[in-house]
């Protein structure tokens, strides 16, 4: 006889089926923690390290990720999933943190945008490239452990609108190709970073056009180019001398005015260029040389300020305000466009000096650590420096001339050269113009920050990022070669 089964109540059948569950649940939990038991990687100390524990699940804590920045491992990208709010601890890559935080490692290869892209993503939102390593909540698929990440759209910054009255207007603007115009048509440029925009209009049988605007967060930039033609060369007059001819050589120091800027006469002469071996902050690539200038040379009396910057290019790109401070901020880039606008003007060829011709026209004759001297304490008098400068450039002019009438050649700003920066020669050399090749720029003179070795005739600073390269502690002063 086979005995039936005792019902049970609900309540008992309830019991059960919340036992079970548990049950279940709790056996889950243990199988999951075999498999995904988080890896201690608080020890991990390269970036051939983390990689070895790419698709596990890990832990670390907030003091081991900012040891990870001071060491720059992936650049010191190592983010925490946002949807980890809720899981042990915290952000641990917010300052300071100590919380322990768990999920799976991922990475992303991120790559560097391509030179070509137009125009240059606003700084603080393009990605660096490299590595960046990524805590997830989810076990990441094995095809999505490593992949490409393309540069994220650029957004905020001011727009620019470009037109031209010519056809065939090639146009560039902070050096990078934007496309070819003509009448009628419009070139438009989005999320511009705030700031000038060098903007450049090459046509044929043209004289380059140049000019620099000024972007504004949230507004359109209307620029129209007007390139003129190419001039004729004028026909000689008959019987009319050139300078050379009437024999009227200027004396040293003497003054002109040519486009509305001050210069001064330099005459040709033999000097020694460098530093002696035992001359107060003397650096390496300064080697003693004697160096023959075998033609004269106007050379500005001051600094190029903002007020003529703004009326040869337009808005002006320095940091500190005022139209008789010298303009800084402008990159040899910057200062080649200005050259080519100003020599458009038919008041003679203009150009940046070499470093040979502005160490002679620094020192003026002297052969002493300043051009007026070798004494540190003078310095004050003639340059504005780290002494007396309190953080800022100031007015060309305000600081006693070298013998030859220039002002501010110890100080204010540092200045570009046309020489691209290279060793000096062993031995006697004439009309030096510099290292053959290369892509370092050089500056010459003290700046507003400088202490007393960088207000030295002889300071040489090379700049390693290339001709555009801008700060503000360095601008520029022009050279008018002689008719």
């Amino acid at each position: 006889m086979i005995t039936p089964p005792v019902p049970r109540s609900p309540a008992d059948v309830g019991l059960s089926k919340v036992t079970m569950l548990a049950f279940l649940c709790i056996t889950a939990l243990i199988c999951t923690g075999c498999v995904t038991k988080p890896l201690d990687i608080s020890g991990v100390a390269s970036e051939a390290e983390l990689d070895r524990y790419l698709g596990k699940r890990v832990m670390f804590t907030g003091e081991w990720q900012d040891k990870l920045k001071a060491a720059s491992i992936s650049n010191g990208h190592v983010f925490i999933s946002p949807d980890l709010a809720f899981w042990e601890g915290s952000h641990s890559y917010c300052a300071g943190a100590r919380e322990t935080v768990t999920g799976y490692l991922t990475k992303r290869i991120v790559e560097e945008p391509p030179r070509a892209q137009f125009p240059v993503a606003i700084p603080y939102q393009a990605p660096l490239p490299g590595d960046y390593y990524y805590i997830m909540k989810a076990k990441p698929n094995v095809d999505s452990i490593v992949r490409r990440m393309p540069p994220p759209p650029r957004k905020g910054g001011g727009n620019l609108l470009i037109t031209s009255t010519v056809p065939g207007a090639d146009i560039k603007v902070e050096g990078v190709d934007a496309g070819t115009i003509g009448p009628h048509e419009e070139l438009r440029i989005d999320h511009l970073p705030e700031g000038a925009a060098l903007i450049e209009v090459f046509v044929q049988e043209c004289e380059p056009w140049t000019w620099s605007a000024e972007i504004k967060e949230g507004e359109l930039t209307q620029v129209t180019a007007n390139p003129r033609r190419l001039q004729t060369p004028r026909p000689q007059v008959a019987g009319c001398p050139t300078a050379k001819e009437h024999g009227a050589e200027p004396r040293p120091g003497e003054e002109r005015t040519f486009a509305g800027i001050q210069f001064v006469w330099i005459p040709p002469g033999t000097f020694m260029m460098g530093s002696p071996v035992g001359e107060e902050g003397r650096d390496e690539d300064e080697a003693l040389h004697r160096v023959t200038l075998t033609r004269g040379f106007w050379l500005g009396k001051y600094e190029v300020t903002q007020a003529q910057w703004k009326a040869v290019i337009g808005c002006v790109p320095s940091t500190f305000k005022g139209s008789s401070l010298p303009v800084d901020g402008v990159s040899r880039y910057d200062c080649e466009a200005f050259l080519r606008n100003l020599n458009q003007r038919d008041e003679g060829i203009f150009r940046l000096p070499t470093e040979a011709e502005w160490e002679y026209a620094c020192r003026a004759g002297t052969s002493t650590a300043f051009s007026f001297g070798d004494a540190e304490e003078e310095l004050e008098n003639h340059a504005w420096y780290e002494g007396n400068s309190e953080g800022q450039t100031h007015p060309v002019g305000q600081k006693r001339p070298n013998a030859w009438g220039l002002h501010d050649m110890d100080g204010n700003l540092m200045e570009w050269c046309q020489d691209l920066y290279g060793e000096y020669s062993s031995g006697p050399v004439t009309d030096p113009t510099g290292a053959a090749t290369g892509s370092e720029g050089v500056v010459r003179g003290g700046a507003w920050f400088s202490g007393p070795s960088g207000c030295r005739a002889a300071f040489r600073y090379p700049w390693t990022t290339g001709l555009e390269g801008r700060d503000n502690w360095w601008g520029f002063r022009l050279l008018r070669t002689q008719d």
